[in-house]
């Protein structure tokens, strides 16, 4: 089968690289060499580094006419794949699998091509946490290529996921104000892409106009540091692969954590604002750690009637429609 029989949706700054490391070193399991290949979300509407590619699909033309913070991101990616080229499983088709992705065209051939050598795998996927805020449109493509598909979304409370974004954006160079500046960072928050990823009952709902909710699994951000090998059990249920085929020994290592710099109370209580009803709603449909993230920022009125103790919480489940 030339296509991902599963996909990693998100959230951004919500555990994705984590569930990479964990699942590629599952012998059942073969995950595309690069993290966010970001196939379904390369139209312009998406405001990303990989829009440009809509330009052409010719790989020569569309660095040619790529500004110049475009091509140095690009380079920047091919040192990577450099540096990861030393520790690749296999080199030969680590290198082969590279050359293919870089200077391929971006088309429906190409993307199916990525995964054509792994058909002895129980499972193929990608992980691209862009994907959790894609289009109507764009997750039928998703399912024009594979209805079967199986797709794991991790979530995190959407207060800390929207200041993780804002400290990463201050870490590599996006922000030129400080922190601590909260009108400009309100600024930068209010209704665009960043809360787009915050809103994960519409997020999620886009999905489910599409698949059924045995396809979507919804791991929670808490369980990877309270109970990481919980969820990856619970995945591994999910994908129908063994629990045991986990190298389970770096499974507590915090991967891209953002400098540490905690959010103001003018702005914690801005996003609070703006999130109130759609946590209201997780916690509803999701149960588990949503309820608690709802208690959070409820000191009063159903906050005291919701149970937001964590224990034996379900690190994932399917949401209900």
């Amino acid at each position: 089968m030339s296509f991902p029989s599963f996909l990693g949706i998100g959230a951004p700054q919500s555990g994705s690289t984590w569930l990479y490391r964990q699942l590629d070193t599952h012998p059942d399991i073969w995950l595309a060499p690069v993290k966010e290949i970001h196939y379904f979300d390369r139209q312009s509407r998406f405001q990303h580094l990989y829009h440009y590619t809509s330009m052409s699909i010719n790989p020569f033309m569309r660095l040619i006419r790529a500004d110049n913070n475009i091509k140095k991101r690009v380079l920047h990616g091919l040192l990577y794949r450099l540096r990861s080229f030393m520790f690749a499983r296999e080199i030969s088709a680590y290198v082969r699998w590279m050359w293919q992705y870089d200077f391929g065209d971006y088309t429906e051939t190409w993307y199916r091509n990525l995964f054509s050598n792994a058909s002895a795998y129980v499972h193929r996927g990608e992980i691209t946490p862009a994907y959790s805020i894609l289009h109507i449109e764009d997750v039928l493509h998703i399912r024009d290529i594979n209805p079967d598909v199986k797709l794991i979304m991790l979530l995190r409370n959407p207060i800390h996921r929207t200041w993780s974004a804002i400290r990463r954006k201050k870490d590599v160079g996006m922000i030129s104000f400080e922190l601590n500046e909260t009108e400009r960072v309100i600024e930068l928050i209010r209704p665009g892409p960043m809360m787009k990823r915050s809103d994960y009952l519409n997020n999620i709902d886009t999905y489910l106009k599409v698949f059924e909710p045995s396809q979507l699994l919804v791991g929670f951000y808490d369980a990877i540091e309270e109970n990481p090998l919980g969820l990856l059990n619970t995945i591994a249920d999910f994908l129908n692969v063994s629990a045991s085929g986990f190298q389970t020994s770096r499974i507590a290592d915090r991967v891209n954590a953002s400098t540490k710099f905690n959010i103001p109370a003018p702005i914690h209580e801005y996003l609070s604002s703006e999130f109130a009803e759609m946590l209201e709603g997780l916690a509803s449909r999701l149960g588990s750690y949503a309820v608690g993230w709802l208690g959070e920022t409820m000191c009063t009125g159903n906050a005291s009637n919701i149970n937001s103790t964590k224990f034996l919480l379900p690190p994932a489940v399917h949401p209900k429609k």
